[in-house]
């Protein structure tokens, strides 16, 4: 249905800017003209994104740091005599870890701090404890805000470590186990609550069967959570709308043409998915529409005291380089460079460098640096040097995959 409409569009817009021949037309015969808007079709689209999945996390984004206190209970094999609560001991642990997905995460955590536990001979004792775990975020999968955040976490974890008795100088291998539960106060701040527990073998502290596991350490805390350096998700781009787009515009671009006697490839038809969607289509587009005066925003942007015509096109690098990562971006160029020296048009440049790699100075010079370089293949092309204007935007974080963020953003608009 929705092929259907566009092509029942394009039939409009052919109909609305070639008027039918006046041979073979009666006088009793009616013209009907039809119009068709075509700034939706010629417009930059606002991005959407999908709920899931999210970028996964870089190293610079969503480690957290986290303290909490509460109360621990030895369980020994043999168990002793006292009763569960006359061991709670007070339990300290700091723990500090990262998120790679909203739903994955890692976490090292020291527990001890020179505090005690109650052994089978119902004597306290002094230990360390210092595990790692993988933390698996049930909830990690649910909708969340602007940033992918989770107003709730609810993490089961595995992992081990080693545990020390400071009276017999034992220091065996733990299992570690349990389940964090925590709800986000801020961007930045969590409150938590944990149970944990600890296995190692039965003679940690002096009774018990040296070869099997029997020795537990149960936890149950409550503390705070902060999260350190860059918080929050990149969405990935829905690209269906961008699709659409351009296949609208191409099925238009080629019925015009063919209403002129022209092949449909007049155009070099380079393949555009390093191009950034729908910028070489709409550039064809305004070729072929025989009403544009090479001044007129088609799409009906403005800039400051220019007219934006059409959509920006974007030329992607590889990391850390200027150069491009498909050679056939070039073709984008050349057209682009036949419409601004053929209207006179002015060229805006703009260098970008992706912030999730290199640092501020490094990413100030490189995006200068692919300004200058796309600016060089203008002048090359014909393009006065008086009609481009360059800007080094540094490292940004905007667009999703990162990849995208390693740009170089060419606007032609009309002069003021």
């Amino acid at each position: 249905m929705r092929k259907m409409k566009a092509l029942l569009a394009v039939a409009f817009i052919v109909a609305g800017q070639f008027p039918a021949s006046a041979a073979g037309i009666t006088r009793d015969s009616a013209k009907i003209v039809q119009h068709y808007q075509t700034d939706e079709l010629l417009s930059t689209l606002e991005p959407t994104y999908l709920k899931e999945p999210v970028i996964g996390s870089p190293w610079s984004r969503n480690w957290f740091a986290s303290i909490s206190a509460g109360t621990s209970v030895f369980a020994g094999s043999p168990l002793g005599c006292e009763d569960i609560f006359g061991r709670m001991q007070p339990a300290l642990q700091v723990s500090a870890g990262k998120w790679f997905t909203p739903s994955i995460g890692v976490r090292a955590s020291y527990q001890g701090f020179g505090l005690k536990f109650i052994d089978a001979n119902i004597a306290k004792q002094r230990y360390h404890a210092a595990h790692a775990e993988l933390l698996w975020n049930v909830v990690g999968v649910n909708p969340s805000d602007e940033l992918g955040l989770h107003r709730w976490t609810v993490a089961p974890y595995l992992g081990g470590g080693i545990i020390k008795h400071e009276g017999n100088g034992k220091h065996p291998f733990t299992v570690n186990y349990g389940v964090m539960a925590a709800y986000r106060l801020g961007r930045r701040l969590s409150v938590n609550m944990e149970l944990a527990g600890l296995n190692t073998f039965q003679d940690f502290d002096g009774q018990g069967n040296s070869k099997r596991f029997g020795d537990q350490l149960f936890t149950l805390s409550a503390g705070l959570t902060v999260n350190i350096g860059k918080v929050g998700w990149k969405r990935t781009v829905d690209a269906n709308p961008y699709r659409q787009q351009n296949e609208y515009l191409m099925e238009t671009i080629n019925d015009l043409l063919h209403q002129r006697g022209l092949p449909s490839d007049s155009f070099d038809n380079t393949n555009t998915k390093h191009g950034e969607y729908s910028g070489l289509a709409s550039l064809r587009a305004r070729l072929a529409h025989k009403d544009w005066n090479g001044k007129d925003s088609i799409a009906g942007q403005t800039s400051e005291d220019h007219k934006l015509i059409g959509v920006p096109f974007y030329f992607f690098f590889r990391i850390n380089t200027c150069t491009l990562t498909d050679e056939s971006q070039l073709q984008n160029l050349i057209n682009l460079a036949k419409v601004a020296k053929a209207f006179n048009l002015d060229v805006f440049v703009d260098g970008a460098a992706d912030a999730a790699t290199g640092t501020r100075p490094i990413n100030d010079k490189l995006s200068e640096q692919r300004a200058s370089y796309i600016a060089r293949l203008l002048r090359e092309q014909g393009v006065s040097n008086d009609a481009i204007h360059c800007t080094a935007k540094g490292g940004i974080n905007k667009f999703t995959p990162v990849q995208r963020n390693r740009h170089t953003r060419v606007m032609i608009k009309s002069s003021k």
